[in-house]
């Protein structure tokens, strides 16, 4: 992957991730990035993994959730708030 291709997927501005050099970067923008290289956040800042607290299904819905708009992050959550309790929206 490019860095263009990385800003691309992530929403962020072109140039963006070449100036974090300069400035540190948002946590969010971190964070999109991190889910679009399949790596975690503090493996994206320090190059180290860690092991997680979250099994391995659990990490591939944070990382659907995080692709996904902040409107149908809102709406996934009421889908399944009203899958839980036991009725259809």
């Amino acid at each position: 992957m490019t860095i263009a291709s990385i800003e691309r997927a992530a929403g962020i501005s072109n140039g963006t991730i070449a100036k974090w050099n300069e400035s540190s970067p948002t946590v969010d923008k971190l964070s999109k990035v991190a889910n679009i290289l399949n790596v975690s956040l503090e493996y994206l800042i320090s190059g180290k993994n860690k092991e997680s607290m979250l099994s391995h299904s659990e990490e591939e819905w944070l990382s659907l959730f995080h692709q996904m708009s902040e409107r149908d992050r809102i709406e996934c959550i009421r889908f399944i708030k009203g899958y839980l309790a036991g009725t259809r929206l």
